[in-house]
């Protein structure tokens, strides 16, 4: 995490071949290609992310990720929850909620911006007041535009109803498909449907990254590994780690000693 911003999960990481599968994020998701072209699928289409490119992608968007190159892609990125973000951009509109137009943005010199204000982040104590913060925060909040909350899919509203409720579920163990069918008291497929409907995943691949959200917020808070596991319903450690390292790039235990560094 940034030092002086609890709150925002910082990442630079190199992928070679990996190719994410379809998830989101519960907050807002910033950052640039720093080694070749990435591409993605969002909103409906193919996006390609290359140099002086931002990717900008709202709370619950959906997306993937995968190389488009031989040797993968190398990538700094920003998790910003929400309510930071609004404070970082010191944007407040009651009864609105700010998003992208779209995911991705050609801007070199906010692209420039961002690496920047990335690699101070890493190191210096508190970034929340520095220039370059609020050059970011005012340069992102210009591409943005005002949504009425009431407009705002569940999928990407900051507190989804039925979302919390199945992360909830997730985070006590016991997030299985059956499990859901039985808590949503619907049939397997009108569950099925409701789910796919309402958040734009199918219920098996939604249950495990919940699964795994739920996990990494345990890791983040110093808990071990395989605790995290067993906690979030993941019996075999091997596989928690594979299905983590597929997931966010990085296995359990680097994330945790990152966290705790």
């Amino acid at each position: 995490m940034a030092p002086g911003l609890r709150s925002v999960e910082l990442s630079a990481a190199d992928y070679g071949a990996q190719r994410f599968s379809q998830h989101w994020h519960t907050g807002f998701a910033v950052g640039v290609a720093t080694r070749h072209a990435q591409g993605f699928h969002a909103n409906g289409r193919e996006w390609t992310v290359g140099a002086g490119d931002l990717i900008v992608l709202n709370p619950g968007q959906m997306h993937n990720g995968y190389a488009l190159h031989p040797e993968g892609w190398s990538s700094r990125m920003a998790y910003i929850p929400e309510n930071a973000f609004a404070v970082l951009a010191g944007a407040h509109l009651p009864g609105f909620a700010l998003r992208f137009t779209d995911p991705v943005v050609a801007s070199p010199a906010l692209a420039q911006d961002f690496l920047a204000w990335h690699c101070l982040s890493e190191s210096a104590a508190d970034v929340h007041g520095h220039a370059l913060t609020q050059q970011l925060f005012a340069g992102l909040a210009a591409l943005m535009q005002p949504v009425a909350m009431d407009a705002v899919p569940e999928s990407a509203a900051p507190a989804s109803g039925l979302r919390e409720r199945l992360r909830a579920q997730a985070g006590q163990g016991d997030a299985s498909v059956a499990s859901l069918h039985a808590g949503l008291h619907l049939s397997r497929s009108g569950s099925w449907r409701r789910v796919k409907t309402e958040l734009g995943v199918a219920p098996k691949p939604l249950l495990k990254q919940l699964r795994l959200m739920s996990a990494k917020q345990l890791l983040a808070q110093g808990c071990p590994v395989i605790e995290a596991a067993l906690d979030c319903g993941f019996h075999d450690q091997s596989h928690f780690s594979n299905q983590f390292a597929a997931a966010y790039g990085f296995t359990p235990a680097q994330f945790r000693r990152a966290q705790m560094s």
